[in-house]
């Protein structure tokens, strides 16, 4: 029992290490639903948290979807957390399969500070249905121009950017099963067939 116990221990410490260190700043996307019809509209927010003792103080940002599937509809950009439209420089533009906002906040640091909280929403996005499917919804890989939040000093935040996927009428979005969880269920699985075909040997020799 204080073998499979060790063991346990050591295969749940192994699964911490191998799952990527996640950063305490979060921006995610929150859609109003999951499934639209053909023809519908879905609302997403761009929300950070986690800031702590750490500012927003501009952004630079790009979701790419499915053109097939969705259409970019508006895009909101949420100001009083930077200081209101007087205070701040932002822009906005559409393509195929992106959508993108930029903002920087010419408040210094310290206002800034006062005037945020951990979590707020830095914009809204909709998109229209198009066709029957699923498009996914993230983040461009470029650090500088399709995924970068400032804060203090104007240094790039070190976040963990969420994605989704929206269901357009038929359409029906799967989630893998990472492998890590499939690696560590074997492992435990084999540690613990020995030790029942052991309890079994000592019962028949009881």
């Amino acid at each position: 029992m204080k073998k499979t116990l060790a063991a346990l221990g050591l295969a749940c410490a192994a699964l911490g290490l191998a799952l990527p260190s996640q950063a305490a700043i979060v921006v995610s996307l929150v859609p109003s639903s999951t499934h639209i019809n053909v023809g519908e509209s879905v609302t997403v927010a761009v929300n950070i948290s986690g800031l702590g003792s750490e500012i927003a103080s501009g952004y630079d940002l790009t979701v790419l979807f499915a053109p097939s599937v969705l259409a970019a509809g508006s895009i909101t950009q949420f100001l009083a957390e930077f200081g209101g439209l007087a205070n701040i420089s932002s822009g906005a533009s559409f393509g195929a399969g992106f959508v993108g906002a930029d903002l920087v906040s010419f408040l210094d640091d310290p206002t800034l500070s006062a005037d945020q909280s951990d979590a707020f929403t830095l914009l809204s996005l909709s998109f229209i249905g198009l066709a029957d499917g699923v498009s996914s919804l993230s983040f461009g890989l470029d650090p500088d121009y399709e995924r970068n939040v400032v804060g203090l000093d104007a240094a790039t935040l070190n976040a963990a950017f969420g994605s989704i996927c929206i269901e357009v009428g038929n359409g029906q979005c799967t989630v893998p099963e990472p492998s890590t969880y499939a690696l560590l269920g074997a492992a435990l699985a084999g540690m613990l067939v020995p030790n029942v075909r052991r309890r079994r040997q000592l019962t028949r020799k009881g």
